[in-house]
């Protein structure tokens, strides 16, 4: 070690003699020396150097011998150099310098401070980004303390600032990206690194959903492919769709037809994005199995429609067996009070456990009943509810008009040019015009529909019985409405006025038919005007007719209308309340004679053709009505719900274009068989206001019921009694429509039938016409049929379908079930 130092001693005194040589010269002085450590600030793991400044005036040899503590311990270190050392310590070095002469002393002292972390290696990555990608700025960085190192990036995009943190999204094609990342352990930062410049590319566009509806898929809907796709840079995406069926290519493009479906095939639809210039990843839907066709959710009603404190209560339906597909069809029924579920007693009828046994339904109360209808792998679900409340009473006044369609009253509004009808349009302004009223194309089968609730091939009435010489009547077992008011509480009179044409004069009960049917009386013609059962002495007509009064035949000269009129006011003078009251007016029926001047605005003479004679007719007995409305005392009206109705469409003699004059009375056209249908009375809520519901004249039957507080609902009257039979009755209440003229259609098809003869099947002709919301089937037996889809606020029903596409076929499938469910249940 002696050595070491003397070599770095002679080192460092350059220039000065050698120890012992000889010189005569005297002795000087001894040197001087300082020190320092080098660096001046030095950092963990940087190496230390005493650097030491010698002065030795009389240029003699000096010596030095360096020594090192740290923290005050010596250490093993010795010469100039020393280190490293770690942050925090501190470090001294001294320094002796001798001659000859003496020696000197010098001491340097240094504190190793933090050692700022280095960043070895910093990265963007993906190295060739999209604006789909997010940018990650990866970098290593070294501490020579081992600190936690954090790093702090920033990022530039288009030279401008961007946002700080590790990552980056939503850079934009084509714009460059830079990123400066720092490294710091807690005291010191490193130097700035920049990274970059990239440039970032065109995003891939990639599809987000991709699925097959509807669900459940079933085979009588076609497969649509739902597709979400997005692109990072806005582009516009095209879409590339393909199909496989069972594994299979089964076509391209966003719907797969029905025709490629079968039950039991699993269903897949695969789309892959484009946006121009970039092919995205193509994304498959997951399988859907085909089941077989949903089951059509049952149409609902809580019968009765507006049920009375204590009756039971039944959810009805024309419940089908089996589906479409041929698969067994299970219903289950749950019931519920005021929204808590029905745990009372229930009694099994057409569904399980679908009825409510009587004595549990109180006033107030909200009944509702939900069915679900399942075929083993989908399920339907529909509810109807009802609340519970009290007959209204009160009495009862229908009108029926002969012959006159709904383009011959100007309320309907339903041709440029009708009559002049104000007292009927009053009757519409006051009350609920039905839009959508059927009948019978013909008069007898209509007027049985009205008197019985029941469709004519319940009574067989199909077509016009003719009075003069037919043998058939309306049977006497059919229950009419004054046999039915029998049973109401209130104890109703019923009279009949104007035409019956219900028997024959020939048949057993001939001309006390009506009276045989419960009416206290009748006054009017047993036909038409020109039929008689007793030889006439002149034409008969209007002006000379035979009446017949409770049976007993008369002729008489007073024109019909005002006949029928006269008779009319006289009974409402008299009758007890409440009364029931049937009004069938001949008029205007033809023949088409003028009635009198006095009852109408229009100048004509007798050879007037017959459109303005029929004009003049329905003015007439417009007149005629409003005479008798303005005999009622004011009281008895205010208790009355008033009905006025046709019996079927306009003759075709007196249609005028536009109408069709094909489609007229005796057709199943909507020009036969849709008629008016106007209600007014205390029981109506909104005056003036229009439904659009499906109705027919059999529900007039089931109304009067209602109001009097007799029970009427199939499978016929709540309790047959000793001469009454339960009857099947295909009416239903028009109350919930005065009360709601917005109230959900009842029924779901409007039915309508001609066939003859009368009398039970088979028969020579029958045809039958129903219709839903939207499509109409008219079919005759043995024959072809006509589909029509019906415009909204059209009254012709256009041109029949003749190339029908898959969702009108799937519609004539259905209306021709229903067809057959109809027969099913009407015939005995």
């Amino acid at each position: 070690m002696g050595v070491r130092v003397l070599v770095l001693a002679m080192a460092a005194a350059c220039g000065s003699a050698p120890s012992g040589s000889g010189g005569g010269a005297a002795s000087g002085g001894p040197p001087t020396v300082n020190v320092s450590v080098s660096p001046s600030g030095p950092q963990t793991g940087e190496p230390l150097v005493a650097v030491a400044e010698v002065s030795e005036p009389d240029g003699d040899a000096v010596q030095l011998v360096w020594s090192w503590d740290v923290d005050g311990l010596p250490i093993a270190a010795s010469g100039p150099d020393a280190g490293p050392g770690l942050r925090g310590e501190q470090w001294s070095v001294t320094v002796r310098a001798f001659d000859r002469d003496g020696e000197a002393t010098a001491t340097a002292t240094t504190t190793i401070g933090n050692a700022a972390p280095v960043i070895t290696d910093a990265e963007i990555l993906p190295k060739s980004p999209t604006s789909a990608d997010i940018l990650e700025l990866v970098a290593v960085a070294e501490d020579a303390e081992l600190d936690p190192v954090s790093l702090e990036v920033s990022w530039w995009v288009a030279e401008a600032s961007r946002g700080l943190g590790p990552t980056l999204e939503g850079a934009l094609r084509g714009e460059a990206v830079e990123a400066m990342v720092v490294a710091t352990d807690g005291r010191m930062p490193s130097e700035p690194v920049w990274v970059g410049p990239v440039i970032v590319g065109n995003g891939a566009p990639q599809v987000t959903t991709v699925v097959v509806e509807p669900r459940p898929l079933t085979v009588s809907s076609g497969a649509v492919c739902e597709v979400e796709a997005s692109d990072p840079d806005g582009d516009p995406v095209e879409l590339s769709i393909s199909w496989s069926v069972d594994g299979e290519p089964a076509g391209e493009g966003p719907v797969l037809s029905r025709e490629d479906l079968f039950v039991g095939a699993s269903v897949v639809c695969e789309a892959r994005p484009w946006d121009g210039s970039t092919e995205g990843i193509a994304v498959e839907s997951e399988p859907v199995v085909v089941r077989g066709r949903t089951p059509e959710p049952p149409h609902l009603r809580v019968h009765p429609v507006s049920p009375w404190e204590g009756e039971g209560l039944w959810c009805w339906e024309d419940a089908p067996a089996w589906d479409a597909d041929g698969d067994p069809l299970v219903y289950t029924v749950t019931w519920f009070v005021d929204d808590a579920e029905w745990e009372g007693p229930v009694e099994s009828h057409l569904f399980t456990g679908d009825t409510i046994p009587p004595g549990h339904a109180l006033i107030g109360e909200e009944w509702r009943c939900v069915v679900e209808v399942s075929d083993g792998d989908s399920t339907s679900v529909a509810e109807a509810s009802a609340t519970i409340g009290e007959p209204p009473g009160g009495n009862v006044l229908v009108i029926l008009a002969d012959d006159l369609g709904v383009d011959k009253v100007g309320a309907y509004a339903a041709h440029p040019e009708p009559p002049r009808t104000p007292v009927i349009d009053g009757l519409a302004a006051q009350g609920v015009l039905f839009r959508s009223a059927y009948a019978s194309p013909s008069c007898s089968p209509t007027r049985a529909s009205l008197l019985t609730g029941r469709y004519p091939r319940r009574t067989g009435v199909g077509e016009v019985i003719h009075t003069r010489d037919d043998l058939f009547e309306l049977p006497l077992s059919e229950v009419l409405v004054p046999e039915m008011l029998r049973h109401s509480a209130l104890e109703y009179t019923s009279v009949a006025l104007g035409k019956w044409h219900l028997a024959g004069n020939d048949s057993a009960s001939s001309l006390r038919h009506p009276l045989e049917q419960g009416f206290a009386r009748h006054a009017g013609s047993f036909g038409n005007p020109g039929s008689a059962s007793q030889p006439p002495e002149e034409e008969l007509g209007y002006f000379y007719w035979e009446k017949v009064v409770d049976g007993v035949p008369g002729f008489t000269r007073t024109y019909m209308t005002t006949d029928t009129i006269d008779d009319a006011i006289a009974e409402l003078d008299g009758l007890p309340e409440p009364w029931f009251l049937y009004v069938a007016l001949n008029a205007p029926h033809d023949p088409f004679h003028l009635p009198p001047e006095h009852l109408h605005t229009l100048e004509l003479d007798e050879d007037a053709l017959p459109p303005l004679r029929y004009a003049a007719m329905v003015e007439a007995m417009d007149t005629e009505l409003g005479r008798m409305l303005e005999a009622v005392e004011p009281g008895v009206l205010s208790r009355t719900t008033l009905v006025f109705a046709g019996d079927n469409g306009t003759h075709e003699r007196v249609i005028r274009d536009p109408w069709d004059r094909t489609r007229s009375k005796t057709t199943l056209y909507e020009g036969g068989v849709n008629v008016p249908l106007i209600v007014t009375g205390p029981l109506v809520t909104s005056p003036g206001t229009e439904v659009e519901a499906l109705v027919h004249v059999a529900d007039i039957f089931a109304t009067v019921a209602e109001i009097a507080g007799v029970r009427v609902h199939p499978p016929g009257l709540v309790e047959p009694t000793h001469d009454v039979e339960a009857l099947d009755i295909d009416g239903l209440s028009l109350l919930p429509y005065l009360a709601s003229p917005s109230h959900p259609s009842l029924r779901r098809y409007a039915w309508s039938e001609k066939f003859a003869e009368n009398g039970q099947t088979p028969y020579r002709t029958d045809g039958r016409t129903l219709r839903d919301e939207r499509y109409k089937l008219i079919s005759y037996q043995g024959g072809t049929d006509q589909l029509f889809e019906l415009s909204a606020g059209a009254w012709d029903e256009g041109p029949p379908i003749a190339a029908p596409s898959a969702e009108q076929l799937d519609a004539r499938a259905r209306l021709l079930r229903a067809v057959e469910a109809h027969l099913e249940r009407l015939e005995p």
